[in-house]
């Protein structure tokens, strides 16, 4: 269903083309703040002489609905495994204006908090070891993923740094890490790849090899 739901929003945006401002999404208000597994309301508002029949409402987090109106209003549930920041816009449609029937509405961006209720009990990482191939003229790189388990029972995607995620390497000049996660082999050998989110911690074992071995 998620995979049906994302391939209608890029079809929408391929279809609809590059529409002119004439639309506004008067809620959300941009930088709020509204935690994960909430319901929000997005408002959509014509500008003064603009005319449209239906508007698609889009989420960075695979929303898709349309809605006909007015009043072009939805409400849409957060998911409660996603916390960051999350993108909302919408694009309103004018079946009576062949010639410019599309009207977009600046995307809006808001940020998805845990409730302070919720806590973090533990991260980890793929158990498996990390096989890199060494080869000098390009290096072999691969991205971890780190997921964090939580007091209420859902497991979230906590890969990237702006999750409060940092990484390092037992040993640099075999393996390298940035801040995103992406795991670069420099040299043949072993080294662990330690990611931090708070005081919890997890590893995992990288292997640089060589088919000339």
């Amino acid at each position: 269903m998620k995979k049906h739901i994302g391939i209608l929003a890029v079809i929408s945006i391929l279809l609809w083309g590059q529409p002119t401002f004439g639309l506004t999404l008067v809620t959300p208000k941009k930088g709020e703040s509204f935690h994960a597994g909430d319901t929000i309301t997005l408002l959509a508002k014509l500008s003064p002489g603009e005319e449209i029949t239906t508007v698609a409402f889009h989420s960075s987090k695979l929303l898709f609905e349309t809605v006909n109106g007015p009043p072009f209003q939805f409400d849409y549930k957060i998911p409660p495994e996603f916390v960051g920041e999350l993108r909302v816009w919408a694009i309103g449609k004018n079946d009576h204006n062949p010639s410019a029937p599309f009207i977009d509405a600046p995307k809006i961006t808001v940020n998805v908090i845990l409730p302070p209720t919720v806590t973090l009990q533990a991260i980890g990482m793929d158990t498996q070891i990390m096989f890199l191939l060494f080869e000098s003229e390009e290096p072999n790189t691969e991205r971890l993923f780190v997921a964090g388990r939580y007091s209420d029972g859902i497991s979230r995607d906590l890969t990237s740094s702006a999750s409060g995620t940092t990484y390092e390497s037992t040993d640099e000049k075999v393996a390298t890490v940035d801040k995103e996660g992406i795991v670069t082999g420099i040299s043949i050998g072993k080294a662990f790849i330690v990611a931090k989110n708070g005081d919890k911690e997890a590893r995992r074992q990288v292997i640089v090899f060589s088919e000339k071995q």
